[in-house]
């Protein structure tokens, strides 16, 4: 289960999420993304992505495939936090206002993407299948699952 409180804070959209496992099972949760900094990417556990779906928006935290038309050297992906079964974890995912499109793989520069409207909150997870964790070459947008709400933004 997955609550989600969007607020406004220096031209920032922070959203606090608390997600609570209640598949029965342990499950591995994204936890933080890679970003830029300097001349290489740090995991940053505010990260999200934001991504325009029709008249909706999702931001988000999780696997995203790399596209079969798309050569990377390494994959995007994201550190993960073991959540037990019963468990929650709580943090935030932080996106500039007014929103602009940020995907992983992107061709182009990020559009404006939707201020007003439909919007949902979501994080990645997969099941614990051991006690450490997961690698993207694991297989992991296959296996991943989804915890979304839909949002109100401010």
């Amino acid at each position: 289960m997955l609550t989600c409180e969007p607020t406004v804070q220096d031209a920032q959209l922070v959203l606090r999420f608390s997600f609570t496992n209640n598949t029965g099972d342990a499950v591995w949760l994204a936890k933080d993304l890679p970003v830029a900094a300097g001349s290489g990417l740090k995991a940053d556990s505010r990260a999200a992505y934001v991504l325009p779906e029709g008249d909706a928006v999702t931001i988000t935290r999780r696997v995203i495939a790399v596209p079969d038309d798309l050569d990377v050297e390494a994959p995007e992906a994201p550190g993960w936090q073991r959540v037990d079964a019963g468990q929650s974890f709580s943090g935030q995912l932080v996106v500039p206002w007014p929103l602009i499109e940020r995907r992983p793989y992107a061709r182009t520069a990020g559009n404006a993407a939707l201020r007003h409207g439909k919007a949902y909150c979501e994080v990645g997870y997969v099941p614990a299948q051991s006690k450490t964790a997961p690698r993207y070459s694991d297989g992991l947008a296959g296996r991943q699952r989804l915890a979304r709400t839909q949002i109100t933004l401010p």
